[in-house]
């Protein structure tokens, strides 16, 4: 039988492992349209896309795995071409990830925040389809112009697309405030009104709002000189 301090020890090297292993990440991905052997990139660098981790493709999967320290956004994409890509929060846990070259297909969960990018991905999408369609509608004959009658008509149709998709956009950035995804949609110039961002950034935690792009903003938008 095992003394005491045995067990202390046992205990405690246990508590030390899991603290070890709390920041490691894994993503389970599904490659569709990619070869076996296609090569799977993961980068946090938006810029130049440099490769942090790779794998290959082995029968219509892929898996990646490291540490994190902290939520971070990332990318994952095709060595062949970065245009296959999806964008995600990396997290210390298990991601899924669906990776395909169809426009709209690629999709992440796993997390809250990323099944929240995902819904929001979603609706982008919905918007973007939307114009699409209101464009093979105004097709006319070549040379031939719309009446007013119709421009009228889808003008106020893509208005109000596009006001439910900021609505959407305010909305998650509010239940993501205290986390990087909020941080994201309050920074970038997306649609939401000045009031609203400022809004956003009383409502951050303490660490998060000192940071050097959030108070510049801030003071940017109190001046009211945001692009």
């Amino acid at each position: 039988m095992p003394s005491a301090i045995t067990t202390i020890r046992l205990a405690a090297a246990t508590i030390l492992f899991a603290a070890c292993q709390s920041d490691t990440y894994k993503i389970a991905g599904t490659a569709e349209g990619f070869a076996d052997g296609d090569t799977i990139h993961l980068t946090t660098d938006p810029v130049e896309g440099k490769p942090q981790v790779s794998t290959v493709v082995r029968d219509g999967h892929f898996e990646l795995t490291g540490q994190v320290d902290s939520m971070t956004m990332c990318f994952v994409y095709s060595a062949k071409d970065m245009a296959v890509a999806q964008a995600f929060f990396l997290e210390p846990t298990t991601i899924t990830v669906k990776l395909s070259p169809v426009p709209g297909a690629s999709r992440v969960s796993g997390t809250k925040v990323n099944d929240a990018l995902q819904t929001l991905n979603d609706s982008a999408f919905a918007f973007q389809k939307e114009i699409e369609l209101l464009s093979e509608t105004m097709s006319h004959e070549p040379g031939a112009t719309p009446t007013e009658a119709e421009q009228q008509e889808v003008e106020r149709v893509l208005q109000a697309s596009y006001e439910r998709l900021t609505r959407h956009i305010l909305k998650t950035a509010q239940e993501n405030i205290d986390n990087e995804l909020g941080f994201l949609l309050t920074t970038d110039n997306n649609g939401i009104t000045d009031e609203q961002r400022l809004a956003l950034i009383n409502s951050m935690p303490p660490q998060m709002r000192q940071r050097p792009i959030i108070k510049e903003l801030e003071e940017a938008l109190k001046r009211g000189k945001t692009e």
